[in-house]
């Protein structure tokens, strides 16, 4: 049998993983089956197994879609600027199909949690999804924005660690993105990024 072209096989399995996605979205992670993500992609249960190995690699590829969500471009040039780009990002977070996003969110971490392996990329997943945070840190400490007094690698996994939390904190104490909670998430994040005040 003749190989694939490779740009038909990248293309199914794109089409696989925003499948799963949405399915994901549109169910819940416990309820999405194999069968459903084939079923919506309009591929056989055997073409989803040429790129997949199993059910959580096929969700870990589905949760990385968005990981341009956390890009910035782009970089702010000041700590406002970051500021801004942060409340947009957690305001837009807060639409009815972002909000079904977070629960798959939360759902693949619960899943994890009790799993006992977890599914091969993962870590690469994580390293990917915080570059874009270890860059502008990066760029604002050049700048003279931040001091970044716990280095920069540990910022890095604080700060992505941190508006993870912030974000479920948000949603179950205020139910949506408020001033309120936001204004208290800016302010942590400047003491913990040492954010030089403007002189």
């Amino acid at each position: 049998m003749p190989k694939r072209d490779p740009a038909y096989m990248q293309g199914q399995r794109d089409l696989i993983i925003q499948a799963a996605l949405e399915c994901m979205i549109e169910k819940g992670v416990p309820e999405t089956t194999l069968r459903d993500v084939c079923q919506r992609a309009g591929v056989s249960m055997g073409a989803l197994y040429v790129h997949f190995r199993d059910r959580d690699e096929l969700i870990l590829a589905a949760c990385a879609v968005d990981a341009d969500v956390y890009g910035f471009d782009p970089l702010p040039d000041t700590w406002a600027e970051f500021e801004a780009a942060v409340v947009q990002m957690f305001r837009h977070m807060r639409s009815p199909r972002e909000m079904r996003r977070l629960r798959l969110a939360l759902q693949f971490v619960a899943e994890m949690a009790v799993a006992e392996t977890h599914p091969a990329g993962l870590e690469d997943h994580y390293r990917r999804r915080i570059a874009p945070f270890r860059e502008l840190l990066a760029h604002l400490r050049v700048r003279g924005e931040v001091s970044l007094p716990l280095g920069l690698e540990v910022t890095t996994r604080a700060l992505c660690g941190f508006l993870v939390g912030a974000n479920y904190v948000m949603v179950s104490t205020y139910g949506s993105a408020s001033t309120e909670g936001l204004d208290e998430m800016l302010a942590a994040m400047a003491q913990l990024a040492g954010r030089r005040s403007p002189s």
